[in-house]
C-alpha cells in the first residue's frame, strides 16, 4: 500500500510540475507574434536569383 501512495504522490507532483511549466510557457509566449513564412518572399528571391543567373550566363 505504501508503494501505491508513493507512486500517487510522485504522479501528483509531476502533474503539478507539468502544469507549472505549461503556464510558464504560455505566459512567456504571450504577446509574441507567430512567425509565418512569407511564401511570396521566397518566390521573389527565386525569381531574382534566376534573373541574375540569366544575366551572367549571357
Amino acid at each position: 500500500m505504501e508503494e501505491v501512495c508513493s507512486l500517487v504522490r510522485r504522479l501528483l507532483c509531476r502533474s503539478q510540475e507539468l502544469k507549472a511549466e505549461r503556464e510558464e510557457l504560455s505566459v512567456s509566449s504571450a504577446g509574441q507574434e507567430a512567425e509565418v513564412p512569407d511564401t511570396h518572399e521566397a518566390l521573389r528571391k527565386q525569381v531574382q536569383q534566376k534573373a541574375a543567373q540569366e544575366l551572367t550566363d549571357r
